[in-house]
C-alpha cells in the first residue's frame, strides 16, 4: 500500500528506520541506542525539551539503581554529573537528585550529538495500519499534519498513544477497575528574607494540618524549596479529567503556599517563602499500559522472576500511593523487592509486528507498574528497544521473532548488566530491614 496516498494532503515528511514517540529517558535511550547501531532515528517529542517529566514536571530525581543500566544512560548520567547537576550514587538512597533546570539543554545537546534527528512540539494524532504493520505516524506539529513512515516505532509516550491509535488493546487503573494512581505537582518557593503577606485566593481551600494534601519538601542551601503536592481522583487518559486535574492542582497549591506561609510544616513555618515556579505539566504516575505477549504481575516483581527472554532489571520498590487518599495516611505500599527481570516480550503489544513500546506503558499490571515506572528502569527499556529495533530490522523480522541471545549479547557487550545479584547492592539495607521486619511480626 503506497502510503502517501493515505491522506493526499497531507505530506510524507520522512521514511526513518526508526521512529521514536515520546522524549522522556526511555525515548532518549531508544533513540540513542538506535542510532549508534546506525539507524537513521526521528525522536518525537510534544513539548520544548527532552527528559520527560524531570524536565516539564519537576520530577527531581532518579528512581532505580543508576549503575548497571547500559552504557548510553552512563552517558547521560555522566554528562549530569559534568554541569555538577546531580547528586552523588550511593545505593542505599532511593533517588539520586538532580537540578532539573538543565536537564533540557543537557539531552537535546546529547541526542543531537548523537545523530538523531529531533522534532519538539509534535504529538502522535494518528496512525495508519496495514494488517499488523503500522506503516504510517501522522504528526500534529506547528506546520500541521505530517506523515512519517518509519519501519519501526518506539512509543515512549508513557500513555501508550501510538499503540493506542493504532488499535492495540491497553488498560489503565487496576485489574478489578480501581482508579488509577494520583498525581503530583510540583513547585519551588524562595526565602526573601522578608515577611510575606499570605494571600488565599477565593476558591481556593483553608487547609489545616490535619487536611493538607501529601506533602513533600526538599530543602536547598540557596534558599529555595522543593514542594510535591498529591493530586487525587482525576485520570491521566481522559482529556477532561486531566485537565480538571491541573486546574484542581494549581488551586490546591495556592492553598498549601497559604498554610506554609500561616502554619508550617514539619515543625517550621515559611513566613519568608514566595511561591516561585510552577511545573507546566503535573507529575503523572500511571497512564496507559499495553497489553504485551507477558504481562508482569506484582508476583513476578516480589519474587524477583527470573525471564529467558530478560533485557532490563528492576530494581525500584513497591510504589503505590493510595489513590483516594489527598493525605499522607501512610502514603500506602512501599514495600522493597528483590532486583527482578524485565523480558522482552512485556514491550511488545499483542499482535503487533512492527511497534516496541518502553517506560511506564509496558505490559504489567498496575501494582508492578507502580515499580518499573521509574526513570532509572524505563532508560533501561529505551537502550533494549532501541536494540531490538535495530535487531529487527538487521534481520528482516518482527521484535518478537529476534534472536534473543543475540539481543542480550548486544545489551551486555553495551554496558547492561542482566544479573540480577549484582543489582542487590540497591536498597540492600531497605530489604534486609523489611525481611526482619517481617520476621517479627507475630
Amino acid at each position: 500500500m503506497d502510503t502517501a496516498r493515505i491522506e493526499d494532503d497531507i505530506p510524507v515528511v520522512s521514511r526513518p528506520d526508526v521512529l521514536v514517540a515520546g522524549g522522556g529517558f526511555a525515548g532518549i535511550c531508544a533513540a540513542v541506542a538506535a542510532a549508534e547501531q546506525g539507524a537513521d532515528v526521528l525522536l518525537v517529542e510534544g513539548f520544548a525539551e527532552l527528559g520527560g517529566a524531570m524536565a516539564v514536571s519537576g520530577v527531581s530525581g532518579f528512581c532505580g539503581h543508576t549503575r548497571g543500566v547500559g552504557r548510553v544512560f552512563d552517558e547521560i548520567i555522566a554528562a549530569l554529573e559534568e554541569a555538577r547537576v546531580i547528586a552523588p550514587y550511593h545505593p542505599e538512597q532511593d533517588a539520586r537528585a538532580v537540578e532539573t533546570v538543565y536537564v533540557g539543554f543537557l539531552m537535546q545537546e546529547y541526542v543531537l550529538r548523537k545523530g538523531v534527528t529531533l522534532l519538539l512540539h509534535s504529538r502522535v494524532a494518528a496512525t495508519h495500519r496495514d494488517g499488523n504493520v503500522i506503516d504510517t505516524v501522522f504528526l500534529h506539529t506547528a506546520g500541521g499534519l505530517q506523515a512519517h513512515c518509519p519501519k519501526l516505532i518506539v512509543d515512549a509516550t508513557g500513555d501508550a498513544d501510538v499503540a493506542l491509535s493504532a488499535g492495540y488493546p491497553t488498560v489503565s487503573g487496576s485489574e478489578s477497575g480501581g482508579a488509577p494512581l494520583p498525581m503530583s505537582l510540583y513547585f519551588s518557593m524562595w526565602d526573601t528574607h522578608c515577611e510575606q503577606t499570605p494571600w488565599l485566593p477565593p476558591g481556593c481551600p483553608r487547609y489545616t494540618p490535619e487536611t493538607i494534601p501529601m506533602t513533600s519538601i526538599h530543602r536547598h542551601e540557596n534558599g529555595r524549596i522543593d514542594v510535591k503536592m498529591k493530586v487525587i481522583g482525576h485520570s491521566a487518559v481522559n482529556a477532561r479529567e486531566l485537565s480538571d486535574a491541573e486546574i484542581e492542582a494549581r488551586r490546591q497549591m495556592m492553598g498549601l503556599v497559604y498554610f506554609l506561609q500561616t502554619e508550617g510544616y514539619g515543625g517550621r513555618r515559611y513566613s519568608t517563602y514566595c511561591l516561585s515556579s510552577v511545573s507546566p505539566l503535573i507529575g503523572i504516575r500511571e497512564g496507559r499500559r499495553i497489553i504485551g505477549d507477558v504481562v508482569l504481575t506484582e508476583q513476578d516483581v516480589r519474587a524477583g522472576r527470573e525471564w529467558e527472554d530478560a533485557v532490563v532489571v528492576g530494581t525500584y520498590h513497591v510504589d503505590y500511593h493510595w489513590p483516594t487518599v489527598l493525605q499522607r495516611a501512610g502514603t500506602g505500599i512501599t514495600d522493597p523487592v528483590p532486583p527482578y527481570h524485565i523480558p522482552l516480550r512485556a514491550l511488545i503489544p499483542r499482535g503487533s509486528e512492527n511497534l516496541l513500546v518502553a517506560g511506564r506503558c509496558v505490559s504489567g499490571d498496575q501494582m508492578a507498574m507502580s515499580s518499573f515506572r521509574v526513570m532509572a528502569t524505563a532508560a533501561g527499556m529505551g537502550i533494549a528497544a532501541g536494540m531490538c529495533a535495530c535487531l529487527a530490522l538487521r534481520e528482516g523480522c518482527a521484535p518478537r521473532d529476534i534472536d534473543v541471545a543475540e539481543l542480550q549479547d548486544m545489551l551486555r557487550r553495551n554496558g547492561v548488566i542482566l544479573d540480577r545479584s549484582w543489582h542487590s547492592i540497591y536498597q540492600q539495607e531497605r530489604r534486609r530491614r523489611a525481611v526482619e521486619a517481617t520476621a517479627k511480626t507475630p
